[in-house]
């Protein structure tokens, strides 16, 4: 037989809060096994060398290798730049802390579960429940196993901790606004999903107070004389509120101060548009209730006329649930809004980027309220039910749920085990765009298989490219012609690159063509000819140096196309000012031995 406590002891709530604490880490303990995928080299590689300081991290530089120019994230930079004072380049601090951010997710959502319930008879375990289903929902591995997802999670923290703290506090203290606003704003500044919650949380006051009423009276009347009388003053509305205008004004500085912009590029609010707006609510609900058929890229959205049928009922249900619950029970639709507020800022990305409109992290922070929301049901349904055997089986059935959970999301984080498994379930899944094979290419090539990723890459350029796509498809093409020693056909093919991007890495690449003919050429070719070849080469790497003044390869090529040319002084510059912003010890090594040469 079956019972439940209507209330949790101080004792009882350590204790479910350790559970779950446990749960949520042994949900993701595999992932601590995860290599360094996706964007994760490139973060640790490329762009944290940029971070010199505090100030750079709050104002970056313009210019830092594949960083998204809307982007300004700091806390989440910071928690790099963390990682890897703790333990170097290397995956497992990169991922240990992530884990560990789920964790605290988690142990967050039941506090913050318990407070949005209070006073219903389901609080405690609508909260456990919820919470549980969070720390094992399958949505949330490409959040919590990829290095570089850890945004969302960051972010969901904070803002969770803020949420709890304001709604937690029946008197609204001015004091404790400002530290809620205060974990929002960071958590803001860990992903700007989180701004919805500066929000959400004095909104809470619309939702939650009447929880507090539902609370029982003493008994007797002499209980009621024993309990004071004096009134707790109460900040008047709008000073509680100001806290929270006010991080929104600190945020809306700090981000146009560092981007010199708000908002970015958007596309135009076309039908089209706003049709696949509407296909990407439909993804949305569709994976946090049945998370099937995980890809790692999405590019092409649910807008079949059935589907975006069956999503506008969807969507009309739940605003006439949201209503329904505002007015009978209130602590229902709070989550409600929670998920739906929440989702809101990711439909963006349905304008900003139509080639990849959706992703799953996009739901980590919406899963908050959908997971609570399912903790309720399930909490409200066994404790309707009469304790005996069908209690035990609703019981057992919502144990299930968690177990079956806890399996997909582990099976989940081993596809993000290395690119190879990554890029392989995803080329898999999505048949039509060129990235995941292209993606899948790379992966080969890296792992020492050039004629298999040659293939690939081929077989990508069959797929949807866009320009961005074409240039990477040619640009590794030209480094595999490169291998081969085949600098005609390279040349070839960078140049198409270029054609298509002209970035960094397409200049470089093309520079090395020439300064590779200098260096390797035989005693048949003068000297003037070799230094008009790395005159050749010094004038595309200076265009990639420009383009990216953080690379200090790039740096080492100028010295060595300017030694090759002559210009020992200028090749002695380079080759300092590559050592001075970093170099693997094995190059370093050499770039000294070259120097040395000079003197």
């Amino acid at each position: 037989m079956v019972t439940f406590p209507n209330e949790l002891s101080r004792r009882q709530s350590l204790i479910a809060a350790g559970s779950l604490a446990l749960l949520a880490f042994a949900a993701y303990f595999n992932a601590l096994a995860n290599g360094l995928v996706w964007d994760d080299p490139i973060v640790l590689g490329r762009q944290l060398r940029v971070f010199g300081s505090l100030a750079s991290v709050f104002f970056p530089p313009h210019d830092i290798p594949q960083f998204s120019p809307d982007y300004y994230r700091p806390i989440t930079t910071l928690s790099y730049l963390i990682d890897q004072a703790l333990g170097g380049n290397g995956p497992l601090p990169f991922h240990l802390s992530v884990v560990l951010y789920h964790v605290v997710a988690t142990v967050l959502v039941f506090r913050f579960g318990t407070i949005v319930f209070a006073g219903t008879a389901a609080a405690p375990l609508a909260a456990l429940i919820g919470a549980a289903l969070f720390a094992v929902h399958p949505i949330h591995s490409e959040s919590v196993a990829l290095g570089a997802g850890r945004s969302d999670v960051i972010a969901c923290a904070l803002a969770l901790a803020g949420a709890g703290v304001y709604c937690g506090d029946r008197q609204r203290r001015l004091s404790r606004a400002a530290l809620a606003a205060g974990l929002i704003l960071l958590g803001a500044l860990a992903k700007e999903t989180a701004l919805a919650v500066l929000l959400l949380a004095p909104a809470g006051e619309l939702f939650l107070t009447t929880t507090a009423a539902t609370k029982v009276a003493p008994a007797s009347r002499a209980e009621r004389r024993r309990q004071t009388t004096t009134a707790v003053p109460v900040s008047p509305s709008a000073l509680r509120f100001a806290p929270f205008a006010v991080a929104v004004v600190v945020y809306g500085v700090l981000r146009h101060a560092a981007l010199e912009s708000m908002v970015g590029g958007v596309e135009p609010l076309t039908l089209d548009a706003l049709v696949n707006v509407i296909g990407a609510v439909g993804f949305y609900l569709f994976k946090v209730i049945l998370p099937v058929h995980q890809s790692a890229y999405v590019s092409d959205l649910p807008i079949h006329p059935l589907q975006l049928l069956l999503c506008t009922a969807v969507l009309a249900a739940l605003g006439v649930a949201f209503r329904t619950a505002w007015r009978r029970r209130p602590p229902i639709a709070y989550p409600l809004l929670w998920t739906m507020f929440t989702l809101a800022p990711s439909l963006a990305i349905v304008l900003k980027i139509p080639s990849a409109p959706v992703a799953e992290r996009y739901l980590y922070i919406p899963s908050v309220g959908a997971c609570l929301l399912c903790g309720f049901g399930c909490a409200t349904a066994l404790l309707a039910t009469p304790v005996g055997a069908r209690r035990n089986a609703l019981v057992a059935g919502t144990g299930l749920l968690v177990v079956v959970g806890m399996i997909a999301t582990i099976r989940r984080n081993a596809v993000w085990r290395s690119n190879i498994s990554l890029w392989e379930d995803t080329a898999e899944k999505n048949t039509t765009d060129g990235l995941p094979l292209r993606s899948l290419a790379a992966a080969r090539l890296e792992s020492g298989a050039p004629d298999a990723a040659a293939q690939l890459f081929n077989e990508a350029l069959q797929r949807r490219n866009n320009a961005i796509g074409q240039q990477t498809i040619y640009n590794n093409l030209g480094s595999l012609a490169m291998q081969r020693k085949q600098y005609d056909e390279a040349e070839r093919d960078y140049r198409k690159a270029i054609e298509f991007n002209r970035t960094a890495d397409g200049l470089y690449n093309l520079g090395l063509i020439p300064l590779t003919r200098a260096m390797s050429a035989d005693a048949s070719k003068s000297d003037e000819w070799k230094q008009d070849q790395a005159r050749q080469a010094r004038d595309l790497i200076l265009q990639a140096a420009n383009l990216n003044p953080h690379d200090a390869d790039t740096q080492v090529a100028i010295g060595q196309a300017a030694q090759v040319a002559g210009n020992d002084d200028e090749a002695r510059s380079h080759f300092q000012q590559a050592l001075e912003m970093g170099l693997p010890e094995s190059t370093a090594e050499a770039v000294r031995k070259r120097l040395a040469g000079l003197h």
